[in-house]
């Protein structure tokens, strides 16, 4: 399509695969690249720093030839079948090739259906591959224009999605033309997707909307020609157009404004939200009067403010007046932060106000910054070893020269040691008066000695560790002794590469090594591995910060190495520091700025459950009941229940994973669905009051029938009504998958899934209607009756929302997001809709499919007042989030930004003003 903007994510083919099959792909990815064409390979293209299957999708997506690498490890691999899943979502081309010699495949097997449904290539004959190899081009090249623009068609389509359907992301002249030609062909080799329909019919709503406003412009332009006797109706008209030209064009600018700072919130938080501000503004002035959504000409602003504070972490940037910072540290009682480079140092409060800036010795590097134990003096160690100590107005209160070159300086974390690694290869012990307390050394020939190149105290200041050139991390006694091999708990170890950076815990230890970031424990033992040059853990060892020379910044739970944060600086990154208090972390790099977190900014966020929380339920007291994995391997279960506060109430835990949670109407009993097919029935101060066993495989979603005297369960075998004493009343399905089931206000009928049908059932659970939902054949996933009782509404596998009458005539869909729809609730006065999809994120719809809103979750419900909504995600995170206002979010973005707006000398007067509008 001419005039298309870069792809970059588009190439020629993607291969799916098991890992056991790694060493047959890699023959296959040269062979593919030595012919000049593109193969996406996730060992290649997904950084380790990229939000995982959101990469693979992008690569699915954007590829012409789906090949999948047939194997009984592939067969029995769920993330190639979620691949499988999302290649026939988008209709993609499908290659199955076999490479493994005596591999036999069954049609009764659990492979994929699609699978079953395609012919296969061999590349077992060693003789015969470049044959095969040759059929595998010729499939590729077959009706390639044609994929091509398809494949364009999908990639566009989705980052269409992906940036809030902003409408300059839709097609316009001659590349619509062109689309819809090809939509209008009835010879498609590969057919149209709902999603690639839906944004080409958009495209051309808003082309011709647009067309209309430059027509109107036309004409008004010529009427102002004629004669004098309607030369005042005229101008009076031209106006009017004027008027709605002018309009257009703010809507636009502030709908592209408000996209930008979406994509400048990913690296500058603070400045982005002030854009934010800005559009916000910008609409107030255009709709001053407005009080609901619907009188907005754009709800852009909102949603894009609505998402930035749900996520913002960034407090504020501080300014240094002398270069580069290339260490941090806060005081003993987290008021204060010190920021030091080369020839000067800086206090300031943590809210960014400068108390001191004072110069230092010029001709040598800064090594380490602290503040003593007290907090009233600064202590510095130099590049030579020299020891300088400050009062906090930069006065010199003492300085202990010393002539030993040194690479690295760590101080201990009560304050009264510091550790340095020389640049002979030794290490010494310093204390903090500047006396030194040992030399560490390996007691081996000089030929055969490591040059170390990192040291650190561990948490209770007792020992030392070292790293070096040869990868060996050492233990060490305050004497300079090294610790004996049979230490219950200190281990010396060899690891691979140079090391740079020692950080610890009570239990665990962060190694740098040449691009990597090993946890391990403290005797060795790999745990995880992280991208990054340097680390540092918060002070109760449950996060670990990590940084790398591309800016980048990452904050891990340590537990369940979820990843909780990222952001990241202009340039390289050189220094990190976490406040002892835990709230605070300060990041610099390559230039002036200072960048302070708030790590506990999240007040509205708690860590419900270590692994994933799959089920959530609200009462209409305002309790939050919410369900899923526990432990490190997900082999248990949790039920906890919440306030809004949030604060837990109640919780208790089950032997096996709980998927599906369900409240009483009177709001006293809860009922709960395991992985054995077990339902349990629970009061509000957690006491188990019945149980019983209602299928031999997970309930995946249960319900109270409006009276509370039935419960429906929808589970991996079928779908069943009972009695509330868990007596079978009626079986509705048998021996196949049902993802949902849902009750009528009234009682009256009951909604159940089955693959892309509903079917509605009376309450005596007989059938009194089927419907087809999906064109493409996605499995639908949510049912639910509008609390008005007059509409259904289902999602599913295709990220449609379809909306039907009660008797189940369709009213109208839209597409919500790119693929899986996991979660759908409904608010009480039945006019909004939230979904949450596969990619962790939940949006907020009116009836009509116009966005309002978007939070993390992945499965989220309403408060019974619609003003607050909960989310739950698959790292354990429960969250409650402001369904509110313009007004009200602009007020609570000023507040964010006061400290930042207070100090930074970088905010324009004009920037200020944003925020001081409203106040007395």
């Amino acid at each position: 399509m001419q005039g298309s903007t870069a792809f970059t994510n588009m190439s020629d083919v993607f291969i799916s695969y098991s890992r056991k099959d790694q060493d047959a792909v890699q023959k296959l990815h040269y062979m593919i690249e030595a012919k000049g064409r593109e193969a996406w390979v996730d060992w290649q293209d997904i950084l380790p720093t990229a939000k995982w299957w959101q990469e693979i999708q992008r690569g699915i997506e954007g590829a012409d030839t789906f090949v999948f690498v047939l194997s009984p490890d592939s067969i029995a691999s769920k993330v190639c079948e979620q691949e499988i899943d999302h290649a026939v979502l988008h209709h993609k081309r499908i290659v199955p090739i076999v490479y493994r010699e005596g591999f036999e495949f069954k049609l009764t097997s659990n492979a994929h259906q699609v699978l079953k449904e395609h012919n296969w290539l061999y590349f077992t004959d060693p003789s015969k591959v470049e044959q095969a190899f040759q059929t595998l081009l010729e499939i590729m090249d077959t009706d390639l224009e044609e994929v091509r623009l398809h494949t364009r068609l999908i990639v566009r389509s989705v980052e269409w999605e992906n940036n809030a359907r902003n409408d300059s992301f839709l097609l316009r002249g001659d590349d619509l033309n062109l689309a819809e030609q090809w939509l209008k062909s009835s010879d498609h080799h590969l057919p149209p997707t709902q999603q690639q329909r839906t944004y080409i019919q958009k495209s051309r709503e808003v082309e011709i909307a647009n067309q209309r406003i430059l027509d109107a412009g036309k004409r008004a332009e010529k009427m102002v020609q004629f004669g004098s006797v309607i030369l005042g109706g005229t101008i009076a008209i031209a106006a009017f157009i004027s008027f709605l030209l002018w309009q257009n064009r703010r809507v636009n600018e502030i709908d592209s404004g408000s996209v930008l700072a979406l994509r400048q919130f990913e690296t500058a938080q603070l400045p982005a939200l002030l854009e934010a501000v800005k559009q916000g503004r910008n609409l107030q002035s255009l709709a001053p009067n407005a009080r609901r959504l619907e009188d907005y000409p754009t709800p852009r602003p909102i949603l894009t403010l609505q998402t930035m504070l749900s996520r913002i972490q960034e407090r504020n940037q501080l300014r240094t007046e002398s270069g580069s910072v290339f260490a941090i540290a806060f005081s003993p009682d987290s008021t204060l932060m010190a920021t030091g480079g080369r020839g000067f140092v800086q206090i300031s409060t943590v809210q960014g106000k400068k108390i001191a800036q004072f110069a230092l010795p010029s001709d040598r590097g800064l090594a380490a910054l602290s503040f003593n134990a007290e907090g009233k003096e600064v202590l510095t160690v130099w590049s030579d070893s020299s020891l300088g100590r400050w009062d906090l107005t930069g006065k010199a209160i003492a300085w202990i020269p010393q002539k030993v070159k040194l690479v690295q300086a760590r101080f201990s974390l009560d304050r009264r040691s510091f550790a340095t690694v020389r640049k002979d290869g030794a290490a010494q012990l310093w204390t903090a008066t500047g006396q030194s307390k040992a030399i560490l050394k390996p007691n081996l020939p000089r030929s055969r000695s490591p040059m170390f190149r990192a040291i650190n105290f561990s948490a209770d200041g007792k020992y030392l560790a070292t790293g070096g050139t040869d990868g060996g991390v050492t233990w060490w006694n305050q004497k300079g002794e090294i610790l004996p091999s049979n230490h219950p708990k200190l281990r010396s170890y060899s690891t691979t590469g140079t090391i740079f950076d020692l950080k610890m815990t009570q239990n665990q230890m962060a190694i740098a090594a040449e691009g990597t970031i090993w946890l391990r424990t403290l005797n060795g033992q790999v745990i995880r591995q992280f991208v990054g040059d340097q680390s540092i853990f918060t002070p109760e060892g449950r996060h670990l910060v990590t940084g790398g020379t591309d800016g980048t910044i990452e904050v891990w739970n340590v537990a369940n190495s979820a990843p909780e944060f990222r952001s990241a600086h202009e340039s390289t990154l050189y220094a990190l520091a976490v406040s002892p208090n835990g709230r605070y972390l300060a990041t610099a790099g390559i230039g002036r700025t200072i960048r302070v977190w708030d790590l506990m900014r999240q007040t509205n966020a708690v860590r419900a459950s270590e692994n994933e929380l799959l089920g959530m339920t609200l009462t209409r007291d305002g309790a939050i009941v919410a369900v899923g994995k526990q432990g490190k391997q997900g082999t248990e279960g949790t039920i906890s229940i919440w306030n809004f506060d949030p604060q837990r109430q109640v919780q208790l835990s089950s032997k096996v994973p709980v998927w599906s949670v369900a409240i009483s109407p009177d709001g006293q009993t809860i009922a709960t669905g395991d992985q054995t097919g077990t339902v349990r029935l629970w009061n509000r101060q957690g006491k188990e009051m019945g149980e019983f066993k209602a299928d031999s495989r997970r309930i995946l979603n249960l319900k109270f029938s409006p009276n509370g005297e039935q419960i429906a369960t929808a589970a991996d075998q079928g779908a069943k009504l009972w009695s509330r004493s868990g007596q079978l009343q009626k079986e509705l399905e048998k021996n196949v998958r049902v993802y949902d089931v849902s009750f009528q206000a009234n009682g009256k009928q009951i909604a159940t899934t089955l693959g892309a049908t509903i079917k509605l059932w009376d309450r005596a659970g007989n059938l009194i209607r089927s419907i087809p939902v999906s064109q493409s054949d996605a499995n639908i996933l949510s049912v639910r009756f509008t609390p008005d009782q007059n509409r259904i509404i289902t999602t599913g596998m295709d990220g449609m929302v379809n909306i039907w009458t009660s008797k189940g005539d369709k009213l109208h869909e839209f597409k919500a997001h790119p693929n899986n729809i996991y979660g759908l609730s409904l608010s009480s006065d039945s006019q909004q809709i939230l979904t949450s999809g596969a990619n962790g994120v939940t949006r907020l719809w009116t009836m009509a499919g116009e966005q309002l809103g978007e939070w993390q979750g992945n499965k989220a419900e309403f408060s019974q007042d619609g003003q607050q909504i909960v989310t739950i995600d698959q790292e354990g995170m429960l969250r409650v989030v402001d369904n509110v206002k313009l007004d009200r979010l602009l007020t609570t973005a000023c507040d964010w930004l006061k400290d930042y707006l207070e100090t930074n000398p970088t905010v324009s007067d004009r920037e200020r003003q944003l925020c001081d509008r409203g106040k007395p």
